[in-house]
């Protein structure tokens, strides 16, 4: 499965590149208020508004400063654009099924990873986008959608 490597606090995630838009250096997001907590913010992507998600609390990591080093991965989500808040976004590779072991079968009760692969001599988490959202955070953008013009 063809994934783009990223990091957060020195572990390697993988997202799968169908999901992913464009990678972006990093730009602070303005805060929004009565956004869910997920929600860093937003940017100006070429001219609309896009909700900037804090995925470093979402998967249970310490907040830590923002850095220029940092990247955001414009991913589509329930059919929503949306960008992803990392510490590094790496390369773009070929994750052999054989590699993968689904996540229940090592963390059972993982909410947000569905697998767990080994690949190049570390423990990539593979992220699914489908399964990041709660429902009420899903309805919550949907409305601040509508409130944007």
């Amino acid at each position: 499965m063809p994934s783009l490597i990223f990091e957060l606090d020195r572990q390697r995630f993988a997202i799968g590149i169908a999901a992913v838009e464009e990678v972006l250096p990093f730009v602070p997001a303005r805060h929004v208020p009565q956004v869910p907590a997920i929600v860093e913010g937003i940017v100006d992507l070429r001219g609309a508004a896009l909700p900037v998600l804090d995925i470093r609390a979402r998967f249970g990591l310490p907040p830590k400063p923002d850095a220029l080093s940092d990247h955001l991965i414009v991913v589509r989500i329930a059919g929503r654009r949306l960008a992803l808040h990392v510490d590094r976004a790496g390369t773009v590779a070929e994750l052999p099924d054989e590699a993968v072991t689904a996540a229940a079968a090592i963390v059972p009760g993982s909410r947000y990873i569905s697998g767990v692969a080994q690949f190049d001599g570390d423990i990539i988490f593979i992220h699914d986008p489908e399964l990041f959202l709660r429902e009420t955070e899903l309805a919550a953008l949907a409305e601040f959608d509508q409130a944007v013009p």
